[in-house]
């Protein structure tokens, strides 16, 4: 034991290592800034994903109302950080009270789950929060300590969560950690997105999952408990998923169907695929059921089952199976019906602290087909909200964050109404270039497994029709639109990110690597950024891509 002190002591003194606090102090005297090495001890140095780039003041400045949010890559706002739902609620917040000042932290971080989450919060009680907002639920079987993970060992143990991550802290840890990787296969993992996880199925009644409940629920109750050690409020949001438009990345029959079984049931699923084709849905209907009642666990079929049901005017049946077909996914990359009732259970025991933020209702009234299911209207893919899905997600936040502000902020008026989503996607500065920019992420994303060939056919599509409206005068006239909010704001560096890719499109490079350059010296080591200078550097000098 006193060899590991010494060694940690002089870890430290030699600067090796890295810090594992969410907040580290900036370059800049008076703020603190997100760590870009955050993940590091969940998913090592290569895999692991930067945080939102953010800096705020400390202490909090005098009048200021601080909210936190929580969660995954569905609250940082894929496929751009700039116009998540907590970008559209601090822009809602302040049009409506404008003589206040609102600052929304948006702490969210891809592929990490409730229990990465938790340390973070814990981390932000020392800069003064007024408000928790926890959106987190669609990466509790793959992300860290889940069971279906890549990223860490699966384990029944909170302790044992507790003193791996308390490990991952120390720079000792850290050391014995970067040897390993370099001795193993995982010192030479690139991120690869959703691909990774292709060999990591989960079934639906895979005794793990109870553990992964019981984790998520431990976890949610820690965190009221952390608001409650505040004396503040937790609003805690149910999770939308695509049930209505997304097919199942993957199914998996019952492990007892024999092989005779299999032929009769392939036989009548294909005969109700035919059916379905030709839209002779009562046939595709009957043809479902007689498979359904051979084997009921086959997510590919309960979900052209519900399709079917939806397009013969029943509505409620083909809910019913579109839910079903997204909880017997074997690739868990959406929060399914469990963790949905674990949030409105624990909302229900802390009501006195949580408060319960339904964004999945939300968005099953909002969505244009009608039918309770939240789709293609309101997401990109799976899990990823687009500008519409996100301003259903705010609008709602909006109502009960007013509901705790004191009256010195509130005044008068008990219910203000949020914007609309179009003066809201004015406010945060969502214009065609960026509908273009958004569309091609979401090509690039859904190009390849595991989405469906029909899903990458339609991004395409999409990316291309915005391409064909984009007009470069029009993306001048947005520079000059944007410009100065970026002077009046340097520190918002997001809207300072999306800034210079405006220049970029219109030529603009060597404005574009000033704004970077300065952007990389009160935030140093955001990869995105760094990356983005280097290659304007280059074209500047001739080289093109």
């Amino acid at each position: 034991m006193l060899f590991l002190l010494l060694l940690e002591g002089v870890l430290r003194l030699l600067d090796a290592g890295h810090e594992t606090d969410f907040f580290i102090d900036a370059p800049r005297s008076g703020f603190v800034a997100s760590n870009p090495r955050y993940t590091w001890p969940y998913f090592g140095p290569r895999l692991g994903r930067p945080p939102i780039p953010i800096l705020l003041r400390t202490p909090k400045p005098t009048g200021t109302y601080r909210i936190f949010v929580f969660g995954a890559s569905a609250a940082k706002g894929y496929p751009n950080d700039a116009f998540s739902f907590s970008r559209i609620l601090e822009a809602m917040l302040r049009d409506r009270f404008p003589e206040a000042r609102f600052e929304v932290v948006n702490t969210a971080v891809t592929a990490i789950n409730s229990h990465v989450v938790l340390p973070i919060m814990r981390d932000c009680r020392r800069l003064e929060p007024d408000m928790y907002v926890v959106y987190v639920g669609n990466n509790e079987v793959i992300g860290p300590y889940g069971p279906g993970t890549i990223f860490t060992p699966f384990t029944d143990a909170r302790w044992l969560i507790d003193l791996n991550r308390w490990i991952g802290s120390t720079r000792t840890g850290q050391l014995i950690r970067h040897l390993a990787s370099g001795i193993g296969s995982g010192g030479s993992k690139r991120w690869q997105g959703m691909e990774m996880f292709l060999d990591h199925a989960i079934r639906h009644d895979h005794p793990r999952l109870e553990s992964t409940y019981t984790h998520y629920r431990a976890n949610l109750l820690a965190m009221a408990d952390e608001a409650v050690r505040l004396g503040i409020p937790l609003l805690l949001s149910t999770v939308v998923t695509n049930d209505r438009d997304l097919a199942p990345f993957a199914s998996r029959h019952r492990e007892d169907l024999g092989a005779g079984a299999l032929r009769e049931w392939t036989g009548h699923f294909e005969a109700g695929c035919t059916d379905e084709d030709a839209r002779r849905y009562a046939d595709a209907i009957a043809r479902f059921g007689d498979a359904l009642a051979i084997d009921d666990s086959h997510a590919g079929l309960h979900f052209r089952l519900g399709r079917c049901h939806l397009a013969a005017g029943d509505a409620e049946a083909g809910r019913r199976h579109l839910v079903r077909a997204r909880d017997l996914d074997v690739f868990r990359f959406r929060a399914d019906t469990r963790i949905n009732e674990v949030i409105r259970a624990v909302a229900a025991d802390r009501s006195g602290t949580v408060t319960l933020v339904d964004a999945r209702a939300a968005a099953e009234q909002n969505q244009a087909a009608g039918d309770g299911l939240a789709g293609s209207g309101l997401l990109h893919e799976h899990v990823h909200m687009n500008i519409r899905g996100n301003h259903v997600v705010a609008a709602l936040l909006f109502e009960k964050i007013v509901a705790h502000l004191p009256a010195s902020i509130r005044g008068d008026d008990a219910a203000p109404a949020p914007v609309g989503a179009w003066k809201a996607a004015q406010l945060v500065g969502y214009t065609a270039f960026f509908r273009y920019d958004d569309a091609l992420k979401v090509a690039k994303l859904t190009d390849g497994a595991p989405f469906t060939q029909e899903l990458a056919e339609f991004s395409a599509a999409e990316a291309k029709r915005h391409e064909g409206g984009l007009d470069r005068d029009v993306v001048k006239r947005e520079v000059e639109a944007m410009r100065p909010i970026v002077e009046a704001r340097p520190d918002d560096l997001l809207t300072r990110s999306n800034y210079t890719l405006l220049l970029m499109y219109v030529g603009r490079y060597r404005e574009a690597i000033d704004h970077l350059s300065d952007m990389i010296e009160r935030y140093p080591g955001y990869p995105g950024w760094i990356e983005r200078r280097r290659v304007l550097a280059k074209m500047i000098s001739g080289w093109r891509p």
